[in-house]
């Protein structure tokens, strides 16, 4: 990779707002401005909202950078180079959502809170075919679909390749889908879905890739 340094927040912009980058990687504790004000900024920005950061830093809340990769410190250099790759690859952290109208509501609401960019799909095609197109890290499959089986199976996420990338989430009685015996899954309620994210998007998760 060919790559650009500079020192402080301020500088980082005005380097990104005048040429051409695939990816960036940003410390959160710096002198002056940052690391997160660097990020809403970049956010704010139409032209830059969507450039993929890999944020290398001890800081530890990863819900302050849920939408964000992220390496800890001390750096592990096969682990930067996996997410500077990933990063190009895929762009921003996405998550493929496929359900109901009515779980579609609870989970869009908690995902925008944390600022994970996300996509809906609501029958196993649309998924399939977002999956072809685009890349995403985690799939939330809605319990209730009438064919969920096959909404699980047709999914490959080609993001990180995570080990457990897939999670059910259930707003009724998940006794209710006998589907899911055969499954062997568990699903989580809807509200801890956010929470199941975070954890799956930890750098220690990608411990094994």
């Amino acid at each position: 990779m060919e790559c650009e340094i500079v020192l402080d927040g301020e500088a980082a912009l005005a380097r990104l707002r005048s040429g051409e980058f695939d990816a960036m990687t940003l410390d959160v504790l710096m002198p002056g401005m940052s690391g997160f004000e660097v990020l809403r900024e970049l956010r704010a920005d139409e032209r830059l909202a969507e450039l993929p950061v890999v944020v290398v830093s001890v800081f530890s809340g990863r819900e302050a950078l849920s939408g964000e990769w992220v390496v800890s410190k001390p750096i592990d250099a096969d682990e930067l180079a996996d997410a500077l790759g990933a990063a190009v690859m895929a762009g921003r952290v996405r998550v493929l959502a496929v359900g109901r109208a009515g779980v579609r509501t609870h989970l869009n609401d908690t995902l925008e809170k944390l600022g994970i960019e996300h996509e809906w799909a609501s029958t196993p095609l649309e998924a399939a075919r977002l999956c072809a197109s685009r890349r995403f890290e985690v799939a939330l499959v809605d319990a209730g679909l009438p064919d969920v089986e096959a909404a699980i199976a047709g999914l490959d996420l080609r993001g990180r390749r995570l080990k457990r990338s897939i999670v059910i989430v259930s707003a009724d009685d998940a006794e209710g889908f006998p589907g899911l015996a055969r499954l062997d899954a568990d699903p989580i309620p809807v509200d801890e879905a956010g929470a199941a994210v975070l954890a799956l998007l930890e750098p220690a998760a990608a411990a094994d890739l």
